[in-house]
């Protein structure tokens, strides 16, 4: 957890008054940890599973592919690809695989409308 999370945290719970947080955030900018803190290059980086295997099951159990789920979540496909580097291949998430179809099709067939395909998430 960063300082300045800390700082904020304990100012939202009572620990730090207004002015003993005003002071930790005005310490942390004149070190130059505002932006970034000294130890944090000694920090593991966490990986995100959570993400990942959600990314996975929309993809393998109901053939979403990355870049609709980027579309509908609105960010860049990129952003994606990193969340994905960290555990899979991220190539392998760009298309949907070929023996699962989209439950908007599943149910324009049963229901006999018909539109442009899309899945709201």
């Amino acid at each position: 957890m960063s300082k300045a999370a800390i700082l904020y945290r304990g100012r939202q719970l009572g620990v730090f008054s207004d002015e003993q947080y005003r002071s930790g955030v005005i310490g942390l900018t004149r070190r130059g940890e505002a932006r970034g803190e000294f130890e944090d290059k000694d920090m593991v980086l966490e990986l995100p599973d959570l993400i990942a295997a959600s990314i996975q099951v929309l993809r393998e159990s109901f053939g979403i592919s990355r870049a609709v789920l980027a579309r509908e979540m609105k960010v860049q496909s990129s952003l994606l690809d990193e969340l994905l580097a960290a555990r899979f291949d991220a190539g392998a998430f760009a298309t949907k695989p070929d023996n699962v179809l989209s439950i908007s099709v599943g149910r324009r067939e049963r229901s006999g409308v018909i539109g442009n395909g899309s899945m709201r998430l």
